[in-house]
């Protein structure tokens, strides 16, 4: 960058702007070559992965009646997952002018993880127009793969006094898994046609959320989240 500064000459007239001849032979050695808009940028890597997820599966279900106005359904699913994921990391904090220099690393993990997800549905006809339904199951929800990659990538805006950035993957991030209630009524006969009412309660365990833009100071995230893993940046972390 170009400094210009105003002086005055015997204090009696302004001369502006001026040219700083330092400046201008730091930006000349810095131009001098040209610099292609087609560098080669490796904090690029980050986005670089092989993937490959699997999933097994079981499934055993039964339906006993009772009478003509009682349905019970029982089953159980047992879902195996078996994954393996390769990425690029960095150990060191990138910077540089006019490109960025970062030394990046592969690095593999892999995720295993069994869940066994129950369900039960009771149906009660007690009227000729009204039905009551029960359903008491398990579902999961499984966290997007980018999620777990094994990623560390550290950056340092150029503006000064700008927030330190940090990048990290879970590779021990767990499926989230939820018991759901439901009961259902439905009311239907010719003059009414059908009319129904539902209600349902869930729990979810092991619920994973994407953090974006969290301060912190340190390692105390690192720790609160059970990852073996540490900053290299000191002080407060965006």
């Amino acid at each position: 960058m170009i400094h210009l500064k105003q002086e005055n000459f015997y204090d009696l007239y302004e001369l502006n702007p001026l040219i700083n001849r330092d400046k201008l032979r730091e930006w000349y050695e810095l131009n001098k070559d040209g610099v292609s808009e087609y560098y080669n940028d490796p904090t690029q890597k980050a986005n670089y992965y092989d993937i490959t997820e699997s999933v097994a599966s079981g499934y055993l279900m039964n339906t006993l009646k009772i009478g003509q106005g009682l349905t019970f359904i029982a089953g159980v699913r047992l879902e195996q997952e078996n994954n393996d994921y390769k990425n690029a990391y960095s150990r060191q904090s990138g910077g540089g002018f006019p490109s960025v220099t970062l030394l990046t690393r592969d690095t593999t993990s892999s995720y295993t993880e069994s869940v066994v997800l129950p369900n039960f549905h009771f149906n009660i006809k007690a009227t000729d127009f009204l039905n009551i339904r029960l359903a008491a199951y398990k579902a999961l929800a499984r966290p997007d793969f980018n999620m777990r990659l094994n990623t560390y990538f550290a950056w340092r805006p150029a503006a000064v006094g700008g927030n330190r950035q940090l990048i990290v993957g879970n590779p021990i991030l767990k499926t989230a898994k939820a018991w759901n209630y439901e009961i259902n009524t439905s009311f239907f006969g010719n003059n009414i046609g059908l009319f129904s009412v539902s209600a349902f309660y869930k729990e979810i365990e092991d619920m994973y959320h994407l953090l974006n833009q969290i301060n912190t100071t340190g390692n105390v995230l690192f720790n609160a989240l059970g990852l073996n893993t540490t900053t290299i940046h000191k002080g407060i972390i965006s």
